[in-house]
């Protein structure tokens, strides 16, 4: 059982040798917790500037990123992921660079709530470019973006869409065994787990 502390949280890393988690409304504070009991054993603060709709955290070998992307109404346009070093941030001195983006086939920012096939919870980050899975409300499917990992503002280059009849939330990136973990709920709230593998390169 989490901590009150925790309620509203959508991220968890494994990393340093512990699970965190982070929220997604308040403050970006990366919060270190006990597996056994779900208590709160050390705190870093990554921001005192509350993020719009932050969903998901990825990593790479230096950096931490914080997907700062959440579009539920459909009306944003200052899309973005945070960078931050890991030895910074554990030294807690963190810099901040930011990846900022939008869709090329975004061209209606009109509010839809609920109805956008341009929201997003999940990204993974490889050895050269972040990737984005979008939680299409409308095609009940995702459609995946890559992103330059250098902070700057970009354009995302559409890859490919995949129709997994439902509503993806999270990702997870196994670069070496070339598998990605898609997670999700359908419309009945059940969850799934929709693998991508036994793929050349990074073409998942």
């Amino acid at each position: 059982q989490l901590t009150s502390t925790l309620d509203g949280t959508s991220s968890l890393i494994y990393w340093n040798g512990n699970y965190w988690i982070c929220n997604d409304h308040t403050k970006i504070q990366l919060y270190r917790i006990d597996t056994l009991m779900g208590a709160i054993t050390d705190t870093l603060l990554v921001s005192e500037t509350a993020p719009q709709d932050m969903e998901e955290i990825a990593q790479d070998e230096d950096y931490l990123y914080f997907g700062d992307f959440g579009n539920n109404s459909n009306t944003r346009t200052d899309l973005h992921i945070l960078r931050v070093g890991k030895w910074e941030l554990l030294n807690r001195t963190p810099v901040i660079d930011t990846i900022f983006f939008a869709y090329p086939d975004q061209v209606d920012f009109a509010a839809s709530s609920m109805q956008t096939d341009f929201d997003c919870e999940a990204f993974i980050v490889g050895n050269e470019k972040i990737y984005l899975f979008t939680k299409q409300w409308g095609k009940q499917g995702t459609t995946c973006y890559e992103l330059p990992k250098l902070p700057g503002t970009y354009i995302a280059e559409k890859l490919d869409s995949c129709n997994v009849q439902g509503l993806i939330t999270g990702a997870a990136f196994y670069e070496s065994e070339h598998l990605v973990v898609l997670c999700g709920y359908s419309t009945l709230l059940q969850p799934f787990i929709y693998l991508l593998y036994d793929y050349p390169e990074n073409h998942f």
